[in-house]
C-alpha cells in the first residue's frame, strides 16, 4: 500500500474495511485471490474507482463507489470459469466512463446493485462468459442501462431500466444465448 497516493495494490487474500479512498488512486489487484471490499467509499479517483485485473474468487459488497474519472469498476483478465465473482449491494454512480466496465471472460453474479448517472453505460460487458445481472436498479445512465457486446450465456432477470440512454432503449445485447427472463418468464421492468 502506498498512502500518500492511495493508490492500493492488494494481493491474496487482503482485506479492507470501511476505508474512505480519494484523490489520486485507487483500488488496483493483479493475479490475486479472494479480494473482499466490503463497506468502503471509493470515489474522486483519477482512474478506475476498483480496478481487478485476474483477480479471482473476489467479493465486492456493500461500497460506494462514484465520481471517478475512468470506469466505477473495471474487471478484466479473469478467466474465473469455475469460481463466481459476487459484486452485490453497492451504489456505482457518476463515473466519467461505465459504472462497470467488464472485460474478463469471467462468471460474475451482479446482484441488487443501484447503478446511476454514469457518463456511458450502467455495466457495459465484453466477452464475458456466463453470470447473473438480477435485482439491480439501472437509470439514468447516458448510453446504455446493461450493453452486452459479445458475451454469451447470462441471465439478466428482475433489473428495473429508469431513464437511460436519454429514454430510449435501455439494453444492448449483440451476445449468443442471453436469458432475458427467469424461469418462470419474468423479465426486467
Amino acid at each position: 500500500f502506498s498512502s500518500s497516493s492511495h493508490y492500493n495494490s492488494l494481493y491474496d487474500n487482503i482485506l479492507r474495511f470501511n476505508n474512505k479512498m480519494g484523490g489520486q488512486g485507487a483500488i488496483y489487484s493483479y493475479t490475486s485471490t479472494n479480494i473482499t471490499l466490503i463497506n468502503n467509499t471509493i470515489s474522486d479517483n483519477y482512474y478506475h474507482g476498483i480496478n481487478l485485473r485476474d483477480a479471482t474468487g473476489s467479493v465486492i459488497l456493500n461500497n460506494v463507489i462514484s465520481n471517478n474519472a475512468n470506469n466505477g469498476l473495471y474487471l478484466r483478465d479473469l478467466d474465473n470459469q469455475f469460481e463466481l465473482i459476487r459484486i452485490e449491494n453497492n451504489t456505482i454512480t457518476d463515473n466519467d466512463l461505465n459504472g462497470i466496465y467488464d472485460t474478463s471472460h469471467g462468471k460474475q453474479n451482479y446482484r441488487q446493485n443501484l447503478i446511476s448517472n454514469n457518463n456511458r453505460s450502467g455495466i457495459n460487458c465484453s466477452n464475458l462468459d456466463f453470470g447473473n445481472i438480477i435485482y439491480n436498479t439501472f437509470s439514468n445512465n447516458t448510453e446504455f442501462g446493461v450493453k452486452l457486446d459479445s458475451s454469451n450465456n447470462l441471465i439478466i432477470h428482475h433489473n428495473n431500466f429508469i431513464n437511460n440512454n436519454g429514454g430510449g432503449v435501455q439494453c444492448n445485447d449483440s451476445g449468443l444465448n442471453n436469458y432475458w427472463n427467469d424461469t418462470n418468464f419474468r423479465g426486467n421492468y
